[in-house]
């Protein structure tokens, strides 16, 4: 399979990618060319600097060299990388693996091998929508732009710091990448972590962030803190970052945008974000997506997942409330409430989860 040095193609300046598209125009010591995201008729696109990304000051668009020409040319990931590479002289490269050890590793390389491409970029996703047609309801929501959430994708928050205590670095990487975990810090409180909500067109459509108990010796551990759940959107607002009218949807399943990325996986539904992430690190062959929230158990959310096979894992509490809301649904989607819910589910109490379960298994001595 092709694959290219996308490091060394987002190391091309700024500058001379731009050039080959129309003016730079310097701004004291700043370089500023056309925006690709919007309708631009005067220069808004800061490009180049010691990171060499880009970001409009209008609409907020920007990203890598990749990204720009994504949006300048009107391509897919590996359209992008194909004309850098030509254009520039930049070989291709091997495929790359990772080293993750036992099932997991078999599983990633799977998911790799579908995909065939970075995740650099939501971007791509929208470059690789399922081929049948997905019926989405209307929507007049804002979105938080996917630049602002690219730039805080990173381990380094409590939550992965506890799945440390039972994964490989490179597990966690590989899933923080996948599901485009972040980083977030508030106030004097850093190791906020970030789980945004992305359709399967590609779009933000809102970020929970929670911090967690990290210490291994408290009855919290692997648990979020009391008081620690935020919505991204509203905080947005109230700095002034977004319009102070701005409304966002809180209903897109976390996970969704990986239906877009394996539309031929089975899927796995639960609860939480948790849950979804540490189900995926346990079983990565299978779509691991979370409904956030009961009320998202519904008929118009659900159509997303129209004609696929869905493995249905509620928290233990919510088993016979998830079968009455689905029993009227059988239309969308093959539901399949796994015996699992039934039987090592009880071993984690009334509350107990999937997430609970895979913890207490895989836990190290």
């Amino acid at each position: 399979m092709v694959r290219y040095d996308t490091a060394e193609l987002n190391n091309i300046p700024f500058g001379s990618v731009v050039e080959r598209y129309g003016k730079v125009w310097k701004r004291g010591s700043s370089l500023m060319a056309i925006c690709p995201w919007h309708d631009d008729h005067n220069p808004s696109l800061l490009i180049g600097g010691k990171n060499n990304r880009c970001k409009c000051m209008v609409c907020d668009g920007g990203g890598s060299v990749i990204d720009y020409v994504m949006a300048k040319e009107n391509v897919d990931f590996k359209g992008a990388c194909e004309k850098l590479s030509s254009n520039f002289n930049i070989g291709k490269v091997k495929g790359e693996r990772l080293e993750v050890k036992g099932d997991i590793q078999r599983g990633i390389r799977e998911k790799k091998k579908k995909v065939g491409r970075s995740y650099s970029s939501l971007e791509a996703i929208k470059a690789s929508l399922v081929k049948k047609k997905v019926k989405m309801p209307e929507r007049r929501y804002e979105f938080i732009p996917t630049e602002f959430l690219l730039q805080h994708v990173s381990a380094d928050n409590t939550f992965c710091e506890c799945l440390s205590s039972l994964w490989d670095d490179d597990a966690i990487r590989y899933v923080t990448d996948l599901y485009k975990l972040g980083s977030y810090t508030l106030g004097q409180k850093s190791g906020y972590v970030m789980f945004p909500s992305i359709d399967i067109k590609g779009r933000v459509h809102n970020i929970k962030i929670q911090r967690y108990c990290t210490d291994k010796d408290s009855e919290r551990f692997f648990h979020k803190e009391d008081r620690s759940t935020y919505w991204l959107g509203s905080m947005l607002k109230k700095q002034l970052r977004m319009a102070e009218d701005a409304e966002f949807d809180c209903t897109c399943f976390f996970g969704e945008h990986l239906l877009a990325w394996f539309p031929e996986d089975t899927v796995v539904l639960v609860e939480s974000p948790k849950n979804a992430v540490i189900g995926f690190l346990a079983m990565p062959k299978l779509n691991w997506i979370a409904v956030g929230n009961k009320s998202n158990i519904n008929r118009e959310r659900m159509e997303v997942l129209r004609g696929r096979k869905v493995i249905v894992l509620p928290d233990a509490d919510a088993v016979q409330e998830w079968k009455e809301k689905l029993e009227g649904m059988k239309d969308i989607a093959t539901f399949e409430f796994s015996s699992f819910c039934d039987v090592a589910l009880g071993e984690c109490g009334k509350k107990g989860d999937v997430a609970d379960y895979i913890i207490k298994k895989t836990a190290r001595p």
